[in-house]
């Protein structure tokens, strides 16, 4: 499709980054084009695949989500990015929208919920999930 949202998926867990490239394949119009499994393969990943959507996990090993977040920012202004985390609450989420994430969304979001917050990001909309604090 050529005018689907292209997906980066950044998840330090292999499982994880499955489970949502499966979740994903099933969406009209969302292509995953890409994972990685820390930030610094993102941010490669993401200059060469150019993404409209990096769908970052908060809490990684070496380069947390808001380190990668501020890296893509910078290296691949054009993706926007989706924080994907398990906490409501973290000084870290609000830091990575201060420094250029267009929105946050709980792990524990339905499927739906997961779809429309990519939508919402790629139109150039931030979104962050009621259940977090920020």
């Amino acid at each position: 499709m050529e005018d689907s949202i292209k997906v980066l998926i950044v998840d330090d867990h292999a499982v994880v980054r499955v489970g949502l490239a499966a979740l994903l394949a099933r969406a009209p119009g969302i292509e995953v084009v890409g994972e990685a499994s820390n930030g610094g393969a993102a941010v490669a990943k993401a200059v060469n695949l150019a993404p409209d959507v990096a769908v970052v996990d908060l809490v990684m090993p070496r380069k947390d989500g808001v380190a990668t977040t501020a890296e893509l920012r910078a290296k691949a202004p054009g993706v926007k990015v989706l924080l994907l985390t398990s906490f409501g609450t973290s000084e870290s989420i609000a830091r990575a929208l201060e420094v250029g994430a267009c929105g946050a969304i709980l792990k524990s979001s339905s499927n739906s919920e997961l779809v429309a917050a990519i939508r919402k990001v790629a139109a150039g909309r931030r979104t962050v999930s009621p259940d977090i604090e920020h």
